[in-house]
């Protein structure tokens, strides 16, 4: 079991947490790329603390066999794809959003349609095979760097919708804006996120950001050091 809410986190924590946040909020928000901010913002290889990636589309036994460098390739190009989400999702005013996404909306057809259709983040394929798997990775790493340019000629977090809605002090669908939380570790945790290796006693952090990303993240030392990204849950 392990204790998951507010009152487990300090205010000294928790300003310390939102300043943390904020500051990887305002990187995205530059680079449009998870890639430039593994060194400064995240744990030392941070993706073996899990058993399979976040969306579960690679099997663990075929995550196991990744290599360091494939484990965080996948990381970037899944997190990276739902930082273009959320610019699709806030680029319209809320009135005239619809259920239906599509990057056709925002970007030029022939990239979106390889966004729109990986198999690493939507549908129900399950990769066991590493050379299928290599093979969709390297599909949608070109498609983001296609995204990536179009989106970087557009500007769309300059946009007075975007602006709006990442705005501070805001509730969401997404959840609330640099909410913090706190879990004290009593056992290991094993559930569908995989296994967090940390000891008993460990506590780690969690805080919602207006770019859809939900941050879990342990205190290493005196820095603050990111564990895993995954869409806000707004719970």
């Amino acid at each position: 079991a392990h204790i998951r809410d507010e009152s487990n986190v300090t205010a000294t924590e928790k300003e310390e947490i939102q300043s943390f946040a904020r500051r990887f909020v305002g990187r995205m928000l530059e680079t449009r790329d998870v890639a430039p901010l593994i060194k400064e913002f995240f744990l030392d290889d941070f993706t073996s603390f899990f058993e399979h990636d976040y969306f579960e589309k690679v099997s663990p036994q075929l995550y196991s066999e990744l290599s360091e460098e494939e484990r965080e390739r996948l990381f970037i190009a899944q997190n990276n794809l739902c930082y273009f989400i959320t610019l699709l999702v806030w680029s319209e005013p809320e009135s005239k959003r619809s259920q239906e996404l599509s990057f056709a909306r925002i970007l030029p057809d022939s990239v979106a349609w390889k966004l729109d259709s990986s198999r690493l983040v939507e549908g129900v394929a399950d990769f066991f095979d590493r050379e299928d798997f290599l093979k969709e990775l390297k599909q949608l790493e070109e498609a983001l760097s296609e995204a990536r340019d179009t989106l970087a000629k557009k500007k769309l977090e300059q946009t007075p919708q975007f602006q709006t809605s990442i705005a501070p002090h805001e509730q969401h669908d997404c959840g609330i804006h640099y909410r913090v939380r706190g879990y004290v570790l009593e056992e290991n945790i094993k559930d569908k996120d995989g296994t967090l290796r940390f000891a008993i006693g460990q506590k780690i952090y969690r805080i919602e950001t207006p770019i859809m990303y939900g941050i879990t993240l342990i205190k290493e030392g005196n820095r603050l050091k990111i564990v895993g990204l995954d869409p806000a849950d707004g719970d």
